[in-house]
């Protein structure tokens, strides 16, 4: 179902005087509950079945077909939507399911497939995109289990969440929270539950004296002021539902690792040594240690860390380490593992230029 032009549109009918997998129903202007008598079945040739519908504005909607893609444009005439076809799929690049079909900030779709790709379509272009996050799914993905996978976007963080049956489960186990601007994947798994369902939305949480507007402005009791904050609720097969809180993984901390791109520190040709960093991190409200480390290439080789520099980025700065490291080109590497959010602003370098090489 999908909502267009101030009409409701049904797709893959499964009651009422026409049943077919391929077949819509278009309601009258403004008017939901008596309207829907405008049923369609051989409009959308190679579609086999619609799998999932969804707006792309206010005028334009998507029916993703198990084979083919389709638009409906809103046209205004006795027939108020024209289907045209846009994309035939190679075998397996159909919506996984239903659920697998979300609309990002950019404005249009990502379609997580049934073979484990994942797609973008904008209303005109349809390409492949997040290699990394499709190999990943294709790797541990147990394909014959798709249609029971979902996807979620976190409009606040930018992110899609994509939830799926890992190899040897026919129920969603792991997932992948994947950046929308740069398709980095950061990979979940669950060991003892599995996630069938989630949305992104408003969950009530209590609130500090902090947060309070000023005093005399209040006309409720304390007892009685709540507030929401946006974040991922998931249900799972037991009936449980989770939403994600804190900074930890089920109080275990969570590795991390940051590393730069190899850079020259002076002339591109000449050697620099690299003799002390001093690190711009946001003060963290507890003891928190990252393990600083260089790496150098001096003529493009791989490059090579050194021996890692603790600090502990809870206690007061300046934070400084030093490295005396010689080569022409030069990384930045932080890594450890974290119960609470750390914020780094930039590392900066003391440095004395050498000889060429």
């Amino acid at each position: 179902m999908m909502i267009l032009a101030d009409r409701v549109i049904l797709g893959n009918l499964s009651s009422g005087g026409t049943v077919s997998p391929v077949a819509t129903d278009v309601s009258t202007r403004l008017d939901v509950d008596t309207g829907c008598a405008s049923v369609q079945t051989g409009h959308l040739s190679n579609a086999r079945h619609i799998v999932a519908m969804e707006e792309l504005g206010d005028v334009l909607g998507v029916l993703n077909c198990e084979v083919s893609i389709w638009l409906a444009i809103a046209v205004g005439a006795s027939e108020p939507f024209r289907f045209e076809p846009k994309k035939r799929y190679d075998d397996g690049q159909g919506p996984a399911s239903t659920l697998a079909v979300v609309r990002t900030a950019q404005g249009g779709q990502v379609i997580f497939s049934a073979n484990g790709g994942v797609y973008y379509f904008d209303g005109a272009d349809w390409r492949a995109i997040w290699p990394e996050a499709a190999r990943y799914i294709q790797k541990t993905a147990n394909l014959n289990s798709m249609g029971r996978a979902w996807a979620i976007y976190d409009s606040v963080n930018k992110q899609v969440l994509f939830v799926y049956p890992e190899g040897g489960n026919d129920q969603p186990s792991v997932g992948l929270i994947i950046n929308e601007g740069t398709g980095a994947p950061f990979p979940i798994r669950w060991t003892s539950k599995n996630m069938t369902a989630g949305v992104f939305g408003r969950s009530a949480t209590g609130l500090r004296i902090g947060d309070l507007p000023v005093i005399g402005g209040i006309s409720q009791t304390l007892g009685s002021l709540t507030s929401s904050v946006q974040r991922i609720i998931m249900g799972e097969t037991g009936g449980q539902a989770y939403e994600n809180v804190g900074e930890d993984d089920a109080g275990t901390s969570i590795p991390f690792l940051l590393e730069t791109g190899l850079h020259s520190l002076g002339n591109g040709t000449r050697l620099t040594t690299a003799k002390r960093l001093e690190h711009r991190f946001k003060k963290t409200g507890s003891s928190q240690t990252v393990t600083v480390k260089i790496g150098n290439s001096r003529y493009g080789e791989d490059r090579v860390l050194s021996t890692g520099h603790d600090i502990d980025v809870g206690a007061v700065g300046p934070y400084k380490t030093g490295h005396r490291k010689t080569s022409q080109r030069l990384s930045v590497r932080l890594e450890g593992s974290a119960s609470t959010k750390i914020v780094w602003r930039g590392s900066f370098a003391e440095f004395a230029n050498r000889g060429y090489r």
